[in-house]
This record gives C-alpha cells, structure tokens and sequence, in this order.
C-alpha cells in the first residue's frame, strides 16, 4: 500500500508535466473511444467484483463474538422447545459460514456415536476463544445435567457484550490507525516528490551514501509502521 501510493503520487507528477496531444475528432475515432470506453468500463467492474468477491471471501472466515452469541441464542430455543442438547448442537445451523466449517469436526464426532462431553472437547482445530466457550459451557451443561437454556442465554448475553466492547475499542483506535498511515506515507511521498523536481536530491540519493540513507530510513520507517500497527491491533482484540 505504501509503494503503492508513492508511486501513484509520481505518476501523477509526470503526467501532470506533459503537454495534452490534440487530435481531430472523426466518427471512426469516436467510434473506438466508445469501444475503449466500454472496454474500460467493463474491466473496471470487472476488478471491482473481484475485489469485492476477496473482502467477502477474507471476512467470511473471522468468526466473531456476534456470531457465536446468535447460534447460542439459536441453541437455548431449541432446548427450550424440548429438544435434547445433544440434538440442538448436531441440528442448530450458524449463521456465519465460518462457524459451520469450525462446528463441523464436533459433530463429525457427535455422528460417530461420541457423548456430548467426548464431541466438544478441544480437537486438532483451534475454534477461537468465542467458540471454545460456547463449547466449554455446552459441555459442562451436558455433564451436570438440567436446562442448558439459561446458561446459554448468559453466555450469549457475555458475548454480545464482548462484541461491543469490541466495537468500541476499534472506533477509538481508528485516529490511532490514520494516524500511523499518515506517519508512514508522508515521508515516502515527500522523498518521491523531491526525487521529481529536485535534481541535487537525485545526485545525492545516487552515491553510496545515500542509496544507506534511503535504505536505512525505508527500514525505520517500514519498522515503524509494524510496530504501530501491532500495538493497535493489540489494543482492539
């Protein structure tokens, strides 16, 4: 992203300084810009949907603490409704398509015969946090017996609160996000502007010296940029 940026920056200075070519307009050359028009457009939305289709893809594997709270919630109204348990968590659909290929392996073992207590216990495949709650709570329910429906509703209720918690951490730590974009790309941009109009700056960047220069400050800064973004990820978790 950040190359990228300094290089859309350079591109523009470069175009900016060329001088437009005129030519005259003819049917068959408007004929072709509508073609290349088209064509443009076309390719466009085709990036567009692409780029769309791989959000949806990335984000529809992050199974979060909303998620695992509705299927909870799914949960107790099936038991509520005189449903075993045991049945409820082979037959209760999530909602998150990610769910259901954590879910799947504990009810593979639900299919082969295992008890509740034998199905949800932690296997090869990390559920997350959310997930391994809900299912530590769904097991302890089973090997104490009684009503699971309102120890689930109490976790679903804990989890939806850790999803606003959640919420609230990342809309504060947004202007610490823009903030650490901003400190990372204003200097790229400024060395690729002054690397287009000035020419001593060129000569310099050109020696040994300082060709380490840029090197050592593209490290700090690519450094810097890491850290911060750890430290904001860490805070929003």
């Amino acid at each position: 992203m950040i190359v990228t940026a300094a290089t859309v920056l350079a591109v523009i200075l470069i175009a900016g300084r060329r001088r437009p070519v005129s030519r005259r307009l003819t049917p068959a050359s408007v004929a072709d810009d509508g073609d290349l028009g088209t064509t443009h457009r076309r390719r466009l939305a085709r990036s567009l949907s692409v780029g769309v289709a791989a959000l949806v893809r990335r984000r529809s594997g992050d199974v979060g603490p909303a998620d695992v709270a509705e299927w909870c919630e799914a949960l107790a109204r099936s038991v509520r409704s005189g449903t075993s348990l045991h049945e409820s968590v082979a037959s209760t659909e999530p909602n998150a398509p990610a769910m259901t290929d954590h879910l799947d392996p504990y009810r593979h073992r639900l299919a082969r015969g295992d008890t509740l207590i034998e199905a949800v216990r932690p296997g090869q495949r990390p559920a997350g946090r959310e997930l391994r709650l809900a299912l530590d709570v769904i097991g302890i329910c089973s090997a104490v017996g009684g009503s699971a429906a309102a120890p689930l509703d109490r976790t679903a209720a804990a989890l939806r609160q850790r999803a606003a918690d959640r919420s609230e951490r990342r809309a504060q730590a947004a202007q610490a996000r823009l903030s650490a974009h901003v400190l990372t790309v204003v200097p790229l941009a400024m060395l690729g502007l002054l690397l287009i109009v000035d020419a001593d700056v060129r000569t310099a960047v050109a020696t040994p010296v300082g060709v380490a220069v840029v090197a050592g400050g593209l490290t700090l800064n690519a450094a810097g940029w890491l850290w911060m973004r750890a430290v904001v990820e860490r805070s929003i978790r």
